[in-house]
């Protein structure tokens, strides 16, 4: 599997890795991908795309996710705030 955070790795690549991921905890809920896109509102077709890695819109990703329960993957994307806009004006 691909690393997510290989900056030299290819889109693709990283679609394909996610898709993986998704498809798991999807078998692992023991849901198939029917059931899994009525719970995210989205159709089988996006749910199966996303899995293939072949692309989708970002809400239907996100949809995909909150219907799996794993929101706290979405986490991981938000960086730490390490820089207080105010802060920096008032130093200066």
């Amino acid at each position: 599997m691909v690393e997510l955070f290989d900056r030299q790795s290819p889109v693709e690549h990283l679609e394909r890795s996610l898709g993986e991921q998704l498809r798991a905890e999807r078998v692992r809920q023991r849901l198939d991908q029917e059931e899994l896109a009525k719970a995210a509102g989205v159709t089988r077709a996006v749910v199966s795309r996303l899995e293939n890695g072949t692309g989708a819109t970002v809400h239907s990703l996100l949809a995909v996710i909150r219907a799996l329960g794993r929101t706290g993957w979405i986490e991981t994307f938000k960086p730490a705030v390490t820089v207080r806009p105010l802060e920096v004006l008032r130093s200066a």
